[in-house]
């Protein structure tokens, strides 16, 4: 009796090991996901300004230049 109950004891632990295991993968995967949309989101985001700010520098010197040759 003593054996059985041991063997089920052993069984309900090995079993919540398993869930708690996976359960923490599903987390972490979904942890992992959510932080590269972010980081992707991000990058776009802070392309975009840096390509704004770099087209209206150049629009500005190409406009200095044309207002030098038109004078």
């Amino acid at each position: 009796v003593l054996l059985l109950g041991l063997c089920i004891i052993l069984l309900l632990f090995f079993r919540q090991t398993r869930q708690i295991e996976s359960r923490a993968r599903e987390i972490f995967e979904g942890w992992r996901t959510q932080e590269r949309d972010d980081l992707a989101r991000w990058r776009e985001t802070e392309l975009g300004t840096l390509a704004e700010e770099r087209a209206g520098l150049l629009f500005a010197g190409w406009k200095a230049a044309e207002e030098t040759i038109i004078r």
